[in-house]
This record gives structure tokens, C-alpha cells and sequence, in this order.
């Protein structure tokens, strides 16, 4: 009985070399919370879920709010005219076309003029020269003879230079004088002017 006792005794002895476990020790390795413990985590993972939510909620409405804004403000960037601007702008063009448009068309027809005006003088200046030639040929110039010595005919119309520089003219001779009328010029009646051409004073 007494060799039975002490071979359980040294059975009873730890393994030299090898650490003895005991169950504080595997418990501080796994680290198993505690009861009290489970219940916090489990609180506090109820607490944060809504405020998750929260916080995303609030940020979504913040871009909302963002997105808003720019919208409004690229409307009030492209907004258009008002009715009283419109109103204003065609007033405007109204008291234009009503002071510059006659205005216009008074240079215009006074350029016009003034070209016919130009080609009186031109004829003028031909007539002259003819008149000239004449005189010192020892004619007595007549308007008739002064008129055919240019070249031109009296009493009808006819055209001098070409187009788009044509002008329709008409020379009268009277005696000593010659009526000028300018029709046209290129069949544009507006270029219209008279004049008379008078041989100049012999000393």
C-alpha cells in the first residue's frame, strides 16, 4: 500500500520541462468577455447604428441643400430680359428708326444728288473745251455746233460712259446756251440734276 501511494504521488507531479495550465491562465490568453461586459458592447453597438444613420442623414441633406443653392444661383445666372427692359430696348430702337433712318435716307438721296450734280459739270467742262476748239479753229461757236463738236446730239437723250457708271443725259441748244438734264444713272432714276452751260465773255 505505502510503494501504491508514493508511485501516485510522483505521477501527481508535474513534467519536468513542461509549464503546468490552469484555467486563470487560459482565461487571461482567450480574453472571453465578461457578461456585464457583452451587454455594454452590445448597448453601445444600439447607440451608434442611429447615429450612423444620423450623421449620413444630415450629410445628405447638407449636399441637398448645396446642390440647391448652385441650381438657384445658375437660374438667377441665366435668367432672361424682364418685360419693362423689353419695352425700354424697343422704345429705344423705335426713336432710332424714327430720327435715323429718315436721316439716312436724306444723306442718301443728297449723295445721289450731288453725283448728278458732278456729272453736270463734267458735260459743262466737255462743252467748254469744244467751245474752245472752235474759237481757235476761227469759228464762231454756236450751242448747236459747240454741242456736235463734243460729239453729242441736241434735243434727245443718250448715254455717256458705261455701266455701272452710266449716266442718261439730255442737252437742249438755245442760241448761245445749252440746257443740261441728268436723267439717270444706270436706271437709277434718283441720280437726276440740271444746269445750262454759257459760253464765257470774249474780252
Amino acid at each position: 500500500m505505502l510503494l501504491q501511494a508514493v508511485m501516485l504521488m510522483q505521477l501527481a507531479k508535474p513534467i519536468k520541462g513542461k509549464k503546468e495550465f490552469s484555467s486563470s491562465r487560459i482565461n487571461s490568453r482567450i480574453m472571453v468577455p465578461k457578461m456585464h461586459e457583452r451587454r455594454k458592447i452590445k448597448d453601445n453597438w444600439r447607440e451608434e447604428v442611429p447615429r450612423a444613420g444620423a450623421k449620413k442623414m444630415k450629410q445628405k441633406l447638407t449636399n441637398d441643400k448645396k446642390h440647391k443653392e448652385q441650381r438657384m444661383k445658375r437660374r438667377n445666372q441665366e435668367k432672361g430680359f424682364t418685360l419693362i427692359e423689353i419695352i425700354a430696348v424697343l422704345v429705344i430702337l423705335g426713336i432710332l428708326a424714327a430720327v435715323a433712318v429718315p436721316k439716312y435716307m436724306d444723306l442718301q438721296a443728297d449723295a445721289k444728288a450731288k453725283a448728278a450734280m458732278g456729272q453736270v459739270a463734267e458735260v459743262k467742262g466737255t462743252l467748254q473745251t469744244a467751245w474752245a476748239k472752235e474759237l481757235l479753229a476761227g469759228d464762231t461757236p454756236t450751242a448747236a455746233s459747240v454741242v456736235e463738236e463734243a460729239g453729242w446730239t441736241s434735243g434727245s437723250a443718250f448715254d455717256i460712259g458705261s455701266s455701272p457708271d452710266k449716266w442718261n443725259v439730255t442737252l437742249t441748244a438755245s442760241g448761245t446756251n445749252v440746257a443740261i438734264a441728268v436723267n439717270n444713272r444706270d436706271g437709277d432714276e434718283e441720280y437726276n440734276a440740271s444746269g445750262t452751260w454759257t459760253p464765257p465773255a470774249l474780252p
